[in-house]
């Protein structure tokens, strides 16, 4: 028995060469659906800065038309000594123009509708870092509780073998006639009970592969094995989470939205020039159809809208107002998440301290046992017994570091940091 346990001590340090919790969040990056949508957003965006921008380049189109009229100019030059012959305007005119204008001033509204533009693709691209979070968040939970299970095997796995040594001596008490046959049948009760908490830990383990398999695209066997993190965290120093600069995001949209508002309240100033063909052009008694050109500034300003737009703005203020609260409602919930954090991982180091003292004092008493054992006073299963509980502390040592790990890595993904 104790060279299976040597064994196992050995080669252990072997088996630790596995999946590590950075390759499973790299693949889950990879593996998400959704981080093409960067790239994407950004290429929308080019497109909405370039079509936006281009509202203050010259504008040349193309114009035609044709009408028709019931009359046209007459003119009444009363009685003369001498005769006149007036001309007579045609009641058809129509005229093919082309067009160039260009706007001089718009009150801001071509800079702040850019700007609108690009706060809604930041937006739109941190949405998708915090469903990458929160992804990461959940492929972390699923790995260290993949770890902690195949510790909780190991743990239970002595147990067992304690209890089935405990159930040898009572048998042996038993065919002795020291016992009676109910202590047996209670040890037995034990050791199913902890078959059925293994089996328990089995399918939780079972499913965590599974789903860390879906999320990440890779492929893990019951021969895999899982890496403890042990490389150097680094907690942020301020809280980042996409979410809180999401909604930070939202409300400078509305702040812009009611600048925007206030723009269409400012004169517009545009110039125009043309260059058309047509009859009867300017000269309102031509026959004959010729070329013509104008030129010209225009200015427009809209003095009363029935404070349509104060409305508008208004309502824009009150909307980054509940953001604002918004905002600080779910900062301080991630505030108290991280005291709770906190305070857990306190309690965890404690409880680290305590089975390290403890696994001191077994292993003083595991070495003890081990010289009665060389003198004979002892049998090999009673110092098995003992070896087992000094492996067991060791495995809850184990475990406990894991979970102050586990707890760490949380907090980092809280404060919206990365490994």
């Amino acid at each position: 028995m104790q060279k299976i346990f040597l064994i196992t001590l050995v080669l252990l340090p072997m088996l630790l060469a596995g999946t590590s919790l950075p390759q499973c969040l790299s693949a889950a990056e990879a593996n998400y659906a959704a981080i093409p949508n960067q790239e994407i957003y950004e290429q929308m965006q080019n497109l909405n800065a370039q079509s936006i921008q281009s509202k203050w380049y010259p504008q040349l189109n193309l114009s035609g038309n044709y009408t028709g009229k019931s009359e046209s100019t007459q003119l009444d030059m009363g009685t003369l000594p001498f005769t006149v012959t007036m001309p007579e305007q045609d009641k058809t005119n129509y005229e093919v123009a082309l067009n160039l204008s260009q706007t001089l001033y718009d009150g801001g509204m071509i800079s702040r509708n850019l700007k609108l533009a690009n706060l809604r693709t930041e937006s739109s691209i941190l949405g998708v870092k915090a469903g990458l979070l929160e992804r990461k968040t959940l492929v972390t939970s699923l790995y260290y509780q993949m770890l902690l299970a195949q510790r909780r095997k190991e743990i239970l796995a002595l147990h067992k073998e304690n209890l089935a040594a405990e159930l040898h001596k009572i048998e042996a008490g038993i065919s002795a006639g020291i016992l009676d046959k109910s202590s047996s049948l209670l040890m037995q009760d034990q050791l199913w009970q902890l078959t059925e908490e293994t089996y328990k830990v089995n399918y939780l383990f079972q499913e965590c592969q599974q789903k860390l398999c879906s999320i990440t695209s890779l492929q893990f066997t019951d021969a895999d094995s899982l890496e403890y993190y042990n490389s150097e965290l680094f907690i942020p120093a301020e809280i980042t989470r996409p979410e809180l600069e999401i909604m930070n995001r939202k409300k400078e949209m509305e702040l812009t939205q009611t600048r925007l508002a206030g723009s269409g309240m400012l004169p517009q100033l545009t110039a125009s020039a043309a260059y058309a063909w047509g009859k009867p052009g300017y000269d309102i008694f031509s026959e004959d159809a010729h070329s013509y050109y104008r030129v010209g500034v225009y200015f427009n300003w809209q003095l009363w809208d029935w404070h349509s737009r104060k409305h508008a703005r208004t309502l824009h203020q009150k909307q980054a107002e509940t953001l604002e609260n918004n905002y600080s409602v779910q900062k301080q919930a991630i505030e108290l998440a991280l005291i709770e954090k906190d305070n857990q991982i306190e309690r965890l180091q404690e409880n680290l301290i305590i089975q390290s003292e403890r696994k001191a004092l077994l292993s003083q008493i595991t070495v003890s046992y081990a010289h009665k054992l060389e003198k004979g006073i002892i049998s090999t299963e009673n110092y098995l017994q003992q070896f087992n509980k000094h492996k067991e502390i060791e495995l809850q040592q184990s475990a406990s570091k894991l979970e102050i790990s586990f707890q760490r890595i949380l907090k980092i993904f809280i404060m919206g940091g990365e490994l």
